[in-house]
């Protein structure tokens, strides 16, 4: 099994509903036109031989959309910002209102790992924010993260 090329990170959404985690594997290089820039942090990152230094962001993304409207903005906010690969998991959590409530709620997880650059961090806010508006939620959490990744298998020919 040949080790190919890098995974990436994730953010995430709205309520701190539910801890689970799941990956998505997308590929390195074209994020946008923009051209890849390591951060520092980044850049002086080892990782291990067939990955390389990524980021991984995860929104956390509350409320109890259905399955119809949740798709309807995977396919217009997520897919045309990383059309290359995401992934995203159902989730239960619970969140405290600013009022002190506890909100329990379903939720779903947005995953998305990529090389450090400016654009993937832009794109992730910019999700995060279309959500919270079109789905009225007071928050959204986003947790971004450094990794190491690669694609692992043989990859399209």
């Amino acid at each position: 099994m040949a080790i190919r090329n890098p995974l990436s990170r994730s953010v995430l959404s709205r309520s701190l509903p539910g801890l689970v985690l799941s990956s998505v594997l997308s590929a390195c290089a074209g994020m946008a036109s923009t051209p890849p820039q390591a951060a520092p942090e980044a850049a002086a990152q080892t990782c291990p031989v067939g990955t390389i230094p990524m980021e991984r962001f995860e929104l956390y993304l509350g409320g109890s959309i259905g399955d119809a409207e949740w798709q309807n903005f995977v396919d217009t906010e997520v897919t045309p910002r990383f059309p290359r690969g995401f992934t995203f998991v159902d989730a239960h959590g619970q969140y405290q209102l600013m009022g002190g409530a506890i909100d329990k709620e379903d939720s779903r997880i947005l995953i998305v790992v990529v090389p450090d650059n400016l654009t993937a961090s832009a794109y992730i806010g910019a999700i995060g924010q279309a959500y919270s508006e079109q789905f009225d939620q007071e928050s959204v959490l986003l947790v971004r993260t450094d990794a190491c990744a690669g694609l692992l298998g043989p990859g399209p020919d």
